[in-house]
């Protein structure tokens, strides 16, 4: 499914119109999956961050979309996606933070109804509120997601998130993930878009991620987007030439 066909972007000066944004007045979608990779700096969040601000999504800091430019950027729509989500890897921690935080409130405010002199109808009436985010917490993330690995959490977290019908712009996941938790991902959203009619656009330096099958796969290279082939991406060749050459190299 392809909610997003493409984005038309109003050039200006400063962030966060850097040079690839610059030179990219639109940017097409064709494929339910899209993977956008290259090195560090070349302006991959930046550009997952504007496609996030033209779609209007939901994200876990809403700073991390750039709001007061929002008028120049332009979303082409096919369809409307039920829910449109962005994940930052970089944002998780906080995120997990602020979770567990709400936990220990709601079950402190639980402790102090408890203690407190109401008749037990009273009681149950005061709690329901602070029961019901804990179990919403519970039904959305299962395990506590301090207590799991931050792998585990991101996995967790990012499950929570994801429905039918939904439009997710992802942001260097691998940050969170080890080698397999990365190919779980990766799997995970190749069902969805192939199952649950989800459209998935996803910047990373992962070539397990990239790897998706029938992903278009772009890489960012002197401020453009290059379409690439997977087995063409300088992650991909680089890797290949040190699992080759290790000894070597060092």
């Amino acid at each position: 499914m392809i909610f997003l066909s493409g984005i038309k972007i109003k050039a200006a000066e400063g962030y966060p119109f850097i040079p690839l944004i610059v030179n990219t007045p639109s940017f097409t979608f064709t494929k339910s999956v899209t993977v956008i990779c290259g090195d560090n700096g070349c302006g991959k969040t930046t550009f997952a961050k504007i496609v996030a601000t033209a779609c209007r999504s939901a994200c876990i800091a809403e700073e991390g979309v750039f709001g007061h430019v929002a008028d120049r950027f332009t979303a082409l729509r096919k369809f409307i996606p039920k829910r449109s989500f962005y994940f930052s890897a970089e944002q998780f921690v906080q995120f997990v933070r602020d979770v567990e935080a709400r936990r220990e409130d709601a079950k402190a405010a639980l402790r102090e109804i408890d203690r407190s002199d109401l008749s037990d109808y009273a009681k149950s009436l005061a709690k329901m509120p602070h029961a019901g985010t804990l179990a919403s917490f519970d039904r959305i993330y299962g395990a506590d997601l301090s207590q799991a690995s931050h792998g585990q959490g991101f996995l967790a977290f990012f499950n929570g998130r994801l429905k039918k019908d939904g439009l997710y712009v992802i942001d260097e996941p691998e940050a969170a993930l080890s080698a397999e938790n990365q190919f779980l991902l990766a799997a995970r959203i190749k069902h969805a878009a192939e199952k649950d009619n989800c459209q998935f656009i996803i910047c990373t330096h992962s070539p397990i991620v990239s790897a998706i099958p029938d992903a278009d796969v772009y890489e960012v290279q002197n401020d453009n987007f290059l379409p690439t082939k997977w087995e063409d991406l300088q992650n991909v060749s680089f890797l290949s030439m040190f699992f080759k050459n290790k000894d070597r190299l060092f």
